[in-house]
């Protein structure tokens, strides 16, 4: 990795990330171009031992492109905040996590394996347990990349300066409080706090705007990342 000074080696940051990315785009070789699919996947790591599963339709293009060859890339991120700096283009970039990696991929056929990956998967999609029969799993197929080698790198937000203690209290209010707020009505130190929390969600937004419990909950959900 080029840059040392932005890689994840902690597993528990990188298992954060799997956690919350969500997607993950997998990359076939289907014969002599690259086929890229973004797929909902599961996860499990252990120690340094990273097996993702995703699933499909039982026929497509994916399963015959593994069944001609297993040669797999995985890709995840998370994050992807606009990190804007002024009028100058080459000034922006942007805040995001990654993990990046190579293995092999196969289509699963022992059905307890094909439970445990759905209900990997669903663990992994809604953070919550479910109940996968084996007349569930035999619907569907699911996809097996057992990872030989990841990486993971982060670039972090910079921190937009402190703010007054009291800008929680923002995240308590009723859209119509928030736009009372924003008038003055709750005085000076509320109205500049919220005026400076817009600022940064427009910045990050490319200036489109969402209810104002909305933009503070995200920019305060975003500092967090």
């Amino acid at each position: 990795m080029r840059r040392k000074d932005r890689e994840i080696t902690d597993l528990a940051q990188i298992k954060d990330i799997l956690s919350k990315a969500r997607i993950v785009h997998l990359g076939l070789v289907d014969g002599d171009m690259p086929y890229v699919v973004p797929m909902h996947y599961g996860y499990e790591l252990e120690g340094e031992k990273l097996t993702l599963y995703m699933h499909g339709a039982a026929e497509g293009r994916k399963n015959d492109v593994i069944a001609r060859n297993p040669n797999a890339f995985i890709e995840i991120e998370t994050g992807g905040t606009l990190i804007a700096s002024g009028d100058v283009a080459c000034d922006y970039s942007a805040a995001y996590r990654s993990v990046m990696g190579a293995g092999k991929a196969c289509l699963v056929e022992d059905p307890e394996e094909k439970i445990r990956a759905l209900k990997l998967l669903m663990r992994t999609q809604t953070d919550k347990e479910f109940t996968i029969t084996a007349e569930m799993a035999a619907t569907v197929t699911v996809i097996k990349v057992a990872v030989d080698w990841f990486t993971a790198k982060c670039r972090l937000k910079p921190k937009t300066g402190k703010r007054h203690p009291g800008a929680e209290t923002l995240l308590k209010m009723s859209n119509q409080e928030l736009f009372c707020a924003l008038t003055g009505d709750y005085g000076i130190i509320a109205q500049a706090n919220l005026q400076q929390i817009l600022r940064e969600y427009r910045a990050a937004h490319k200036g489109i705007d969402a209810d104002l419990q909305t933009m503070v909950r995200t920019v305060f959900e975003e500092d967090a990342e």
